[in-house]
């Protein structure tokens, strides 16, 4: 993983994300794994997932040289849930210094 991803990844609050789109923590379960747990592929290990960090976010974008090109969210508001996550998101890499451009399609 290059560093900008993994800027991106200490930048973002996963949970943040998913309380703005779904509500109450009882509708969702925050994991890094693509699949349920319970089947063949579930992988609980995950580094990085949902670990939040802003000050390693920065020291990460630093060591990337990020150029303060804007990172591009399409998004829809047709669903909520979809809206909801792009600008959460979207605020949180903007707090440690990425530019973002939220595209509603």
């Amino acid at each position: 993983m290059t560093f900008w991803r993994q800027a991106v990844q200490a930048a973002v609050s996963c949970e943040d994300v998913l309380t703005a789109a779904f509500g109450d923590k009882q509708f969702w379960k925050a994991e890094g794994s693509i699949y349920p747990e319970g089947t063949d592929y579930y992988d609980a290990a995950t580094p990085g997932y949902n670990k939040r960090d802003p000050d390693r976010a920065k020291a990460l974008m630093q060591a990337a040289n990020y150029d303060g090109q804007p990172i591009r969210f399409l998004t829809t508001m047709q669903y909520d849930y979809m809206f909801k996550t792009c600008t959460v998101a979207a605020q949180n890499l903007q707090d440690v210094g990425f530019k973002t451009d939220v595209q509603v399609i």
